[in-house]
C-alpha cells in the first residue's frame, strides 16, 4: 500500500499532512512515522549547515578585513589572504598573480600548495595564456569543473611538477576598476569539483585581494619616495661639501665659481686645486647621467682630479689618468665631459687639456677682447680605454681672466622656449676688462637668470672663473 506525505516549506509545514486520514495513517504506522521525522531532521541539518557555512563565510570575511588592516607589507599580506581564502574554499592549492605592466605577463606572487614555491619560481603566463591569462585579458571570472575537458588549461605547469589539477575556480582581480591580476583556487578537497554557489564568495574574497594590493603599493611607493628623498637629501649634503662655495685665497689669482643644480642633486662639478710654485689647477665637468649616481660619480672624479694633478707633470696626464682609472672601475654606463686647467702665475702662462667639454673663453684685460681657447678636443672621460689626451698652452697676462662653464648655461631656457646660446654669453663679457672673478660671475649669472625668468632650469648650470691679479 502506497503513502503520500506532504512537507510544508518549513518543519512546522513539513510535519503536516495534507489530510486528516494522512495524518492519522502516519499515527497508525510507526514505520512511515519513523520516516517522516528523519526527513524532517535531514531538511534541519541541511539548513543547520547553510547557516553554519554562512557563518563560517562570514567570519572569514571579517577576518580577511581584519587582515587587510593588519599589516602594509604586500608579500605578508597577500600570502595571509591567500591562506584565507584555501581554507574557506577547501582547496588543494590556490595561487595570485599579477600582471606585469611592461609585458603585460601575469606574474606568480603568492603560490600555495605542495608544488607552490615550483610554480612560483619557474612560470609565468603570457595574456589569454591558461584559464588565468583568459581570465585576465577578459576580465570575466571563470569556473571550470574539469580542466581536461576546457582547451584553455595550461598543463605544463602540471606536467613539470606532477601536479594534477581537476578543477578551477578563476577570478580577475581589480583595483580602483583595473584587472591588475588573477586568484584561482584548484582542486576542492571535499568533492571532485567546485560548483557555482562557491563563486559569490570567492569573487568576494578577491576584491579584498585587490583593496589590499592597491593600499600596500601606495604604502611602498609612499616608502619609496620618502627613502629616495632622504637619498637625495644625503647626496645633496656630500655633494655641497665637495662643491666650494668659497674659493680659497690666493695671492696671485681671484676665483669664483656659482653652481645651480636643476635638480636635488647635481652631476655638473668644479673645483680649484692649489699646486705649487705660484700655480693654481682648475676643474669644471659634467657627469652624462642625473641624480644620485651622478652626484656620487662626481664627488669621485673631484677626489681622482684632486689626487692625480698633485702627481703629475702636464694637464693631459692628469686627464689621462682619470680616464684609465675611471675605465678600469666602471661607471654604469655614465661619462664625464670636463676641462682641467693650470694657471702659472710666475710664468704668465697657463695650460688645458678639454674632454668633450664647452672650451672656456679669456676675457683679456687690457680692452676686454674675448678669445675662444679652442686647443685639442679630446674624448670626455669613460669613453675609449687608453684614449690619447693632448693640451693647450696660452698666454694668460695680469688682469686677464679665464671663464669656463657647463652647457646647461648657453642652454638655459626662457619661456618661450629659447635658448641663452653661446653668442649671447660672449657677448655679456665683451668689453668687460678689468673686472675681477666674482664680478664676471655674478654679471653672467645674472644674466642668465633675468633671461630664464621663472622657468626652471632643465640642466644644472656652472660658471668658474679665474683671473691671474695685477701686481
Amino acid at each position: 500500500m502506497s503513502h503520500s506525505v506532504s512537507y510544508g516549506s518549513s518543519p512546522e509545514d513539513s510535519a503536516k499532512c495534507s489530510s486528516d486520514s494522512d495524518k492519522d495513517r502516519v499515527r497508525a504506522d510507526p514505520a512511515l512515522k519513523q520516516r517522516v521525522m528523519e526527513d524532517i531532521i535531514s531538511q534541519l541539518k541541511r539548513r543547520l549547515e547553510a547557516s553554519e557555512k554562512k557563518i563560517g563565510d562570514l567570519s572569514s570575511l571579517i577576518e580577511v578585513s581584519k587582515i587587510i588592516t593588519s599589516t602594509l607589507d604586500l608579500d605578508e599580506l597577500l600570502t595571509l589572504i591567500m591562506k584565507t581564502v584555501e581554507k574557506v574554499m577547501r582547496s588543494e592549492a590556490s595561487s595570485l598573480m599579477l600582471l606585469d605592466e611592461r609585458s603585460g605577463d601575469l606574474v606568480y606572487r603568492v603560490a600555495l600548495g605542495e608544488k607552490g614555491e615550483e610554480v612560483k619560481e619557474k612560470f609565468r603566463l603570457k595574456p589569454g595564456q591558461g584559464i588565468a591569462g583568459w581570465v585576465a585579458l577578459n576580465e570575466k571570472s571563470l569556473l571550470v569543473p574539469d580542466v581536461s575537458k576546457d582547451s584553455r588549461f595550461y598543463s605544463t605547469p602540471d606536467k613539470v611538477n606532477g601536479f594534477r589539477t581537476r578543477s578551477i575556480i578563476c577570478v580577475p582581480m581589480k583595483a580602483k576598476g583595473k584587472t591588475i591580476g588573477v586568484v584561482q583556487a584548484i582542486n576542492p578537497l571535499d568533492k571532485a569539483a567546485f560548483d557555482e554557489s562557491e563563486m559569490e564568495m570567492f569573487e568576494v574574497f578577491t576584491s579584498l585581494a585587490g583593496i589590499a594590493v592597491d593600499n600596500a603599493k601606495l604604502h611602498k611607493n609612499l616608502l619609496e619616495k620618502q627613502r629616495m628623498d632622504n637619498e637625495l637629501a644625503v647626496a645633496r649634503q656630500i655633494q655641497q661639501q665637495f662643491l666650494n662655495k668659497t674659493p680659497p685665497e690666493n695671492a696671485r689669482f681671484s676665483l669664483s665659481a656659482w653652481n645651480v643644480p636643476a635638480w636635488e642633486v647635481g652631476g655638473d662639478f668644479y673645483d680649484f686645486i692649489q699646486l705649487p710654485e705660484e700655480r693654481i689647477g682648475i676643474l669644471i665637468g659634467d657627469v652624462s647621467g642625473k641624480g644620485v649616481p651622478a652626484a656620487l660619480l662626481m664627488v669621485r672624479m673631484m677626489v681622482e682630479f684632486r689626487n692625480i694633478a698633485r702627481e703629475s707633470a702636464t694637464t693631459a696626464e692628469v686627464m689621462k689618468r682619470v680616464n684609465d682609472t675611471f675605465i678600469r672601475d666602471d661607471a654604469l654606463g655614465m661619462f664625464v665631459t670636463s676641462v682641467f686647467m693650470v694657471i702659472d702665475a710666475a710664468a704668465e702662462e697657463a695650460s688645458l687639456c678639454n674632454a668633450g667639454h664647452w672650451p672656456p673663453f679669456v676675457i683679456r684685460g687690457g680692452n676686454g677682447d674675448v678669445e675662444v681657447v679652442e686647443g685639442p678636443r679630446n674624448l670626455p672621460i669613460g669613453v675609449l680605454p687608453d684614449a690619447p689626451y693632448k693640451e693647450a698652452r696660452f698666454s694668460l697676462g695680469r688682469g686677464d681672466t679665464v671663464l669656463l662653464f657647463t652647457d646647461g648655461l648657453i642652454e638655459a631656457r626662457d619661456g618661450s622656449n629659447t635658448e641663452f646660446t653661446i653668442d649671447k654669453l660672449k657677448k655679456v663679457i665683451e668689453g668687460g676688462g678689468g673686472g675681477d672673478a666674482p664680478g664676471v660671475v655674478e654679471r653672467v649669472f645674472g644674466e642668465v637668470s633675468d633671461f630664464v625668468g621663472q622657468i626652471p632650469y632643465h640642466d644644472d648650470l656652472t660658471i668658474v672663473a679665474a683671473q691671474l691679479k695685477q701686481r
